[in-house]
């Protein structure tokens, strides 16, 4: 008998516990399904050359307007870094190095094309 019990009691616990989750639920879905979002767009033009960036290793990268650079080179002009960001307080911000030096290990890509061109 107590058993029983025990059983509908974790039962009526269970059922509760769903009807809450299922409220909540059915209250949330609606107002997430209607926020705004827009499909990014893919740009049909080449992007503007005065914001490209060249690196001695024959590396290069579209800066986004807006955004600042600041390379830096070894004397000897063999290794350097980079740095790209908003000149905002606590911006994002990308950075890395650059070599001349051969790559140690073989690199690995498949040909692409984008937007008719290759990438």
């Amino acid at each position: 008998m107590a058993e029983e019990r025990r059983l509908r009691s974790r039962l009526g616990e269970m059922l509760v516990v769903a009807s809450v989750l299922g409220l909540l639920i059915c209250f949330l879905i609606p107002p997430i399904l209607q926020l705004p979002y827009s499909t990014p767009v893919v740009p049909t033009s080449p992007p503007d050359e005065s914001y490209r960036v060249y690196l001695p290793s024959a590396w290069l990268m579209v800066r986004p307007s807006g955004w600042e650079v600041k390379l830096s080179e070894n004397p000897d002009v063999s290794h350097g870094d980079f740095t790209f960001w908003i000149q905002t307080r606590n911006s994002p911000f990308l950075s890395g190095e650059w070599s001349l030096k051969e790559p140690e290990r073989e690199a690995v890509g498949h040909e692409i094309s984008f937007l008719g061109r290759s990438a």
